[in-house]
């Protein structure tokens, strides 16, 4: 049985409909634990829904180990994490079907 990442929404368009549902709203991570040895890391990514409010709207984390990343893809696995981290974490927020993204379906 195939596997099709057509029922699953990329986190770019994520983030476009999360500046169009909240203008004024901001996403910021940090990186909760990082392992060069180890090749591990940790990203925290916060939604908000504007730019005056100090909780969030969302929180949720992304782990990644370079280990499970393609050697042409090894260097990015800190931006990849990053990214899926946001992903995960504007769809505590706005309306989806799916927590996972396509991006994390196909790893």
């Amino acid at each position: 049985m195939a596997f099709d990442l057509k029922n699953y929404e990329d986190v770019q368009s994520r983030v476009k409909r999360f500046q169009e549902a909240y203008p004024m709203g901001r996403i910021v991570t940090e990186i909760e634990h990082f392992s060069a040895d180890k090749g591990y890391v940790v990203v925290r990514a916060e939604c908000y829904r504007d730019d005056e409010t100090t909780q969030p709207a969302g929180v949720d984390y992304a782990y990644g180990n370079v280990q499970f990343y393609p050697t042409h893809m090894k260097r990015f696995f800190i931006e990849d994490t990053t990214t899926s981290a946001i992903g995960r974490c504007i769809s505590l927020v706005l309306p989806t079907e799916l927590k996972s993204t396509a991006q994390d379906m196909a790893r």
